[in-house]
């Protein structure tokens, strides 16, 4: 088992460097949280844009109506089934080729807050194929989401969103269902690791319709609530714990803009504050320097790295070949779980047992399938069959089939991919934000 110390003040030689986040595809989960692919004409379907609240209003009204999402750990379907449905596309082909990591959002939040988390213990799931880093959550207890606090977030969502195409947006009591999410799939990379990233948009800012919007990160807005400060020590929280939160959740994913509607204890939306994703750790700056954040993911997933010792992916293939009994995919492609103890700030990563593995493996409802692992997903007969042996190797693992097997040149790949660095916010010579730096032109 391999450990890791995280400390956040932890001196560097060189300093880690974000790629600027890139939109690839999007997708909708529906009102039955059922996937529509980047593909379908109704991808954008969960789409919301951004409309003024009214404030004051009482984020308490349609508590009792809501529908709640069933609360299953998802693992990575969601994700890597729209990727394998935009394996024709070229660019994003390219893309899935050249990722060393593939991830929600959410995982990597959790990376880059942990030099700053001395509360919150972590465990996440880690699996290799192909040379890439296949991350979900490995926390078996999942945290209630029906509860009046998590509400008011999403009654906030509704004051502040309407669909696309609606010509006059409702302001009638929240009609609240958390199945429903419209997703952004982002090309980044944090120093050598090139990250395929998943994460839920709350809304966007344009006047489009659904059928002629093409989504950019730009666009993007996120949603927050927060009980309003009224003293110094709570603000003094509120900068160290909230904006620190809210600050990795949108940079990540390329969100320029975060709307923060700030309600009293009983429920009620006082005010709204829009705040500017890169300009939060100036505000923060006696609290927390972003750069601890991306160093210590950057280490984490290097780390990780190490200490995965993984099978070549022919060597995986001979064995399925050559065995007259179906093989346990979980001993070719193992699974690690990453542990994160917050009180001591130590790392750790060890391989799951076969029965570990197997207590994370949920097949949801409206799947049938069997895994490798935990993560990537397997679909078909395992080991030799009558058939083509070749029909048996191309579904080992949704991972495998991610890779496209056609070789083309880079060069026509990389069309179009070169991009702009994002400008900094200065001041007298000083960079407001202190994010100059931490960004750097994608190179995927």
């Amino acid at each position: 088992m391999g450990m890791l110390q995280i400390d956040g003040s932890r001196r560097r030689q060189s300093r880690s460097v974000l790629a600027q986040p890139v939109h690839l595809a999007s997708f909708s989960l529906g009102a039955k949280h059922e996937l529509i692919p980047p593909s379908s004409p109704l991808a954008n379907q969960s789409l919301q844009r951004y409309r003024e609240p009214t404030v004051p209003a009482d984020l308490n009204a349609g508590y009792r109506d809501a529908v709640w999402r069933t609360r299953v750990a998802e693992g990575l379907d969601n994700l890597t089934d729209s990727l394998l449905d935009q394996a024709s596309n070229r660019d994003i082909a390219h893309c899935i080729e050249r990722a060393s990591v593939i991830t929600w959002r959410g995982m990597m939040t959790k990376l880059c807050l942990s030099p700053y988390d001395r509360k919150q213990s972590w465990r996440l799931l880690v699996m290799q194929v192909n040379d890439c880093l296949y991350i979900q959550d490995g926390d078996t207890a999942l945290d209630a989401q029906d509860d009046l606090m998590s509400y008011y977030g999403y009654a906030f969502e509704h004051h502040c969103t309407a669909d696309l195409d609606a010509s006059e947006p409702s302001n009638d009591t929240p009609s609240v269902n958390t199945n429903v999410q419209w997703c952004s799939i982002t090309k980044t990379s944090l120093d050598d690791h090139r990250i395929l990233i998943g994460g839920e948009v709350d809304c966007v800012q344009t006047e489009t319709e659904k059928a002629n919007y093409t989504p950019h990160c730009s666009d993007f807005i996120e949603l927050k609530t927060s009980v309003k400060p009224i003293d110094q020590r709570s603000q003094t929280n509120f900068e160290r714990f909230k904006l620190l939160k809210f600050f990795f959740q949108s940079f990540l994913l390329g969100v320029p803009t975060i709307l923060v509607g700030f309600r009293n204890r009983a429920g009620t939306l006082l005010e709204t504050t829009r705040l500017s994703t890169l300009e939060l750790p100036e505000v923060a700056r006696r609290t927390w320097n972003p750069a601890h954040g991306l160093n210590a993911a950057s280490d984490i997933l290097t780390f990780a790295r190490k200490n995965i010792l993984a099978l070549p992916e022919q060597q995986k293939s001979d064995q399925l070949m050559r065995s007259a009994e179906p093989i346990s995919l979980a001993t070719l492609w193992p699974v690690y779980a990453l542990s994160y103890d917050a009180p001591g700030g130590i790392l750790s990563i060890s391989p799951l047992s076969t029965a570990d593995v197997a207590a994370h493996q949920v097949a949801l409802p409206h799947r049938n399938v069997e895994y490798a692992g935990s993560v990537a997903r397997v679909r078909g007969p395992l080991g030799p069959s009558n058939g083509d042996p070749a029909a048996d190797l191309a579904i080992i693992a949704t991972a495998a089939s991610l890779r496209s097997k056609r070789k083309a040149s880079p060069q026509a790949y990389l069309t179009n991919l070169a991009h702009r660095r994002t400008p900094c916010v200065m001041r007298g010579g000083r960079c407001l934000c202190r994010t100059d730096g931490l960004f750097q032109p994608a190179t995927f």
